[in-house]
Formats: C-alpha cells, sequence, structure tokens
C-alpha cells in the first residue's frame, strides 16, 4: 500500500492536475486508515504515509 502512495506522490509531482491530486489525496487518507486498522499508531501511520508520498522507502 506505501508502494502505490510512493507511486501516486511521483504521478503527483508530474503535475497530473487537480483531478490527479484529489486521488492521490484519497489515496493517501485510504493507506492512512488501512495502516491505524493494522495497529499501527496514529502519528507513525501519518509519518509513514507522508514519507511514502514524498518517495523515501
Amino acid at each position: 500500500m506505501l508502494v502505490a502512495v510512493r507511486e501516486a506522490g511521483e504521478a503527483c509531482r508530474q503535475d497530473m492536475g487537480f483531478s490527479g491530486t484529489i486521488v492521490v489525496s484519497q489515496l493517501r487518507t485510504i493507506a492512512n486508515d488501512l495502516l491505524r486498522a493494522r495497529g499501527v499508531p496514529r502519528d507513525e501511520a501519518r509519518r509513514l504515509v507522508r514519507r511514502a508520498a514524498a518517495g523515501h522507502r
């Protein structure tokens, strides 16, 4: 799931337009929710998603 966020972040940096930015935002929210459902603490989930969107592994 974080791979998808990472790739979506890369696509967003390629200037995919407003609609694409909305999709990326939704994907980040979903990834955060899935991490939380797996028991990852809120702050850690946010950090992981934020780092993935920035292109970090």
